[in-house]
């Protein structure tokens, strides 16, 4: 974004588990000098950006609750397996759920019918899937 002696300003987009001070040791490292981060602003994590935050100066109870998305916008990058009554009240106990396709995901957001989060469905040894975490709270 701009450099000018000694400060150099960037803005990096990355994935989870970046570690951005070792980012600017390591290129001060390359460059045979040291650095000290004097600033560091996070402007997005995964589907949420600062842009779409509800501002210090508006906060209420109203503005916060205007705000709130829907848990299953947190695990947008998963596919979604929809839960029948009979096996999200097995799940939500402990039970395991079958593959949900043919080849499957490592897991899957599992929803309700409402389109709930219920928690997220990971490969469990036999093959099958298991509620881990179970946001239900039964199992």
């Amino acid at each position: 974004l701009g450099y000018e002696w000694p400060r150099l300003s960037l803005a990096i987009d990355c994935s989870s588990g970046t570690f951005i001070r070792a980012i600017g040791r390591d290129l001060a490292a390359a460059l045979g000098t040291r650095s000290v981060m004097e600033s560091l602003v996070r402007t997005a994590v995964g589907p949420f950006d600062r842009e779409a935050c509800v501002g210090l100066d508006v906060v209420s109870p109203e503005t916060v609750a205007a705000g709130l998305l829907p848990a299953v916008a947190a695990v947008s990058h998963l596919p979604c397996y929809e839960l029948d009554p009979a096996t999200l009240d097995a799940a939500v106990r402990g039970g395991l759920v079958a593959s949900p396709s043919p080849a499957p995901a490592e897991c899957y957001a599992a929803i309700d019918r409402e389109g709930e989060l219920v928690g997220i469905l990971r490969q469990h040894g036999s093959g099958a899937f298991r509620l881990r975490p179970n946001f239900r709270g039964l199992g």
